[in-house]
């Protein structure tokens, strides 16, 4: 839900939340039944996300259409997976020290922490710029909007509180060690769902704060199929797309 989200704003709307769901859900199942590897974990991650705001900037820089890009890239990509397995060149992975990893590592979880701090915090200076007549008044008053960062405030803190008790759900006493196991285990969804229902209570929700809700477009699947060489796209610039693609297969 949360790579969803950064994934809808970086991309303009073209996929986010229910994408991100339905193409993990089913690369999920593929990947499990042709690859005899039903416990490998299929889904985007943080560096992903990142990989795609990439794309977007190379896409804008030369003039091709973000979508087809996109997928140029990853067939590209595909092919040097195949290329890399059926070689055996994989085996050069230990010759990388960690140090690379742990780098990679710090550069992401503090990405991560920033654009959490700055989605909570730039709601206590914005200001109002919506001009539409049918916005409640009370809600878009200064009272309301500084109602309504405070409540985010208050959601983002409980939320986070939740999910590291229930992280360490395992040292608890309380509930036999296998309750304690899947509390571990499924902390931060359910931290999610407890703050989520909180948010629609009388306390958050009472008619004077609008507490920001996911942006989730109505438009799902509307660029599927993606067609090879629509919108625009240059011959150069699907070899172009081998470049970004060698970036997601050291990724990778």
């Amino acid at each position: 839900i949360i790579f969803g989200d950064q994934l809808n704003k970086s991309t303009g709307g073209q996929f986010g939340v229910p994408e991100t769901i339905a193409a993990t859900g089913a690369m999920g199942l593929l990947y499990s039944i042709f690859a005899g590897q039903g416990l490998v974990i299929i889904g985007v991650t943080g560096p992903v996300v990142f990989y795609v705001n990439t794309i977007v900037s190379v896409s804008n820089a030369i003039d091709a259409p973000f979508m087809q890009m996109m997928l140029w890239a990853c067939f590209w990509c595909g092919l040097m997976h195949v290329a890399v397995a059926a070689s055996g060149a994989t085996v050069l992975v230990k010759r990388v020290t960690s140090f690379s990893g742990e780098c990679f590592g710090f550069f992401i979880a503090t990405a991560y922490i920033y654009l959490g701090l700055k989605g909570i915090l730039q709601t206590f200076w914005r200001n109002s710029d919506n001009d539409d007549d049918d916005v409640d008044a009370k809600t878009d008053s200064p009272t309301g909007r500084r109602g309504a960062a405070f409540a985010k405030l208050a959601l983002a803190l409980l939320t986070y509180k939740l999910a590291i008790s229930f992280h360490h759900a395992r040292s608890w006493k309380i509930f036999q060690e296998y309750g304690r196991d899947v509390v571990a285990q499924f902390g931060m969804v359910a931290a999610i769902f407890m703050c989520t229902a909180l948010s629609y209570t009388p306390v958050f929700d009472d008619g004077y704060v609008e507490v920001a809700r996911l942006e989730v477009s109505g438009n799902f699947g509307k660029n599927i199929p993606i067609p090879l060489m629509g919108g625009g796209m240059k011959v150069w610039q699907v070899f172009f797309a081998i470049i970004p693609a060698t970036m997601l297969l050291v990724l990778f």
